[in-house]
């Protein structure tokens, strides 16, 4: 069951596609459980390229990284695509700092990420 804090949304440009905002804090524990689930949701009915939106989120611990780490290695080993898109400034120095942002795909925007998917 999807929680309605994460706001989903699909394209009609792109059935493949849709895009997951994260919530304020992303600090794994339940979280990851109910993201997890989600993605799972998502995969399951036929989307095959995630685009995380990052924008609204203003903490995120490490467990919220290993969160979205753990979710790039899953899907991205069952042939998934994962973006993630609008990250602020200070989560993208966390990235930066733990190297995820070599191994993310990372695009600026929503449009930009679809263009892609």
């Amino acid at each position: 069951m999807i929680n309605p804090e994460y706001k989903i949304s699909n394209f009609s440009e792109k059935p493949n596609a849709a895009s997951v905002k994260l919530v304020q804090s992303v600090l794994g524990g339940n979280d990851a459980l109910l993201f997890t689930s989600i993605l799972n949701e998502l995969t399951a009915s036929g989307k095959n390229c995630i685009i995380i939106d990052a924008g609204e989120v203003q903490l995120m611990n490490s467990t919220g990284i290993g969160m979205l780490a753990n979710a790039h290695s899953n899907l991205t080993k069952n042939g998934y695509t994962m973006m993630i898109v609008n990250i602020p400034e200070k989560i993208m120095k966390l990235l930066a700092m733990t190297h995820l942002d070599r191994v993310f795909k990372i695009y600026p925007d929503l449009e930009s990420a679809l263009k892609n998917c």
